[in-house]
């Protein structure tokens, strides 16, 4: 009798050793695995502005916060699992909120002008392949990304990072990053 109870034991102990180790593997290949806009971009221009946009030059919500979104235009984002990079400037531990919109959604409320699928069109830029995201109500599905920190961030003066923390992929090469006043549109450097 107590040798089949130690029987039962080892093999229970031998079932949890191997559930453990699998655990451990899964958890290592998820922390590895490559979202589609890990890489370098580059900030090519002002894609859209919007309708709502009041026309000043500034951005933000108090008078210390305002900035111009176009200043960023030639600088690059870095997205990895480790950090996140806008020009020289690096931070850390990024976490990565991830929705699958249609581009109605993405344009609802106004936020663009002209329509992006019309900005799409005139600069000849491809959807992304359905295979990627799908498809919801006969509609291509797009990547909207939003980025936020444990801890409270700082770009220069302002205690938030002014852009590139929100933005939608387009295609593989190609994503609209932010949502107000102008919209900028960047390209995958690597």
């Amino acid at each position: 009798m107590a040798i089949s109870r130690m029987r039962r034991y080892a093999k229970v102990i031998a079932f949890l050793t191997i559930c453990t180790v699998g655990i451990s593997g899964c958890g290592r290949e998820r922390g590895a695995a490559e979202l589609p806009f890990f890489g370098t971009w580059y900030i090519e221009k002002v894609a859209v502005i919007s309708e709502m946009y009041t026309g000043t030059t500034k951005d933000g919500v108090a008078e210390e916060d305002l900035y111009d979104s176009e200043d960023f235009v030639g600088y690059e984002l870095e997205y990895t699992a480790d950090y996140f990079r806008i020009g020289e400037n690096t931070y850390t531990d990024p976490e990565y909120g991830m929705f699958f919109e249609d581009i109605f959604t993405v344009n609802d409320g106004g936020r663009f002008w002209p329509h992006v699928c019309d900005f799409m069109e005139e600069e000849g830029i491809d959807w992304h392949d359905d295979k990627y995201y799908g498809q919801r109500d006969g509609m291509e599905l797009h990547l909207r990304v939003h980025i936020d920190f444990e801890e409270t961030v700082f770009y220069e003066t302002y205690d938030f990072i002014p852009v590139g923390t929100l933005f939608t992929l387009l295609n593989e090469d190609t994503m609209l990053v932010e949502f107000w006043g102008k919209t900028l549109l960047a390209r995958r450097v690597a």
